[in-house]
């Protein structure tokens, strides 16, 4: 079973009903990595406005 980390979701069957429990949690993992990395942008963006 695949972990996303949020124990809310995590404590779910791998279905509910037609939903596949189990992929949602994948994408929401690796939408979550895609996120952080934005947000490492945002914040080498910020440095880079303030010194340049």
């Amino acid at each position: 079973m695949v972990r996303c980390g949020i124990e809310r979701y995590d404590e779910l069957p791998a279905r509910v009903g037609i939903v596949d429990v189990d992929y949602c949690r994948f994408r929401l993992r690796e939408l979550c990595r895609i996120i952080g990395k934005l947000e490492e942008c945002c914040v080498k963006d910020n440095k880079v406005d303030k010194n340049g």
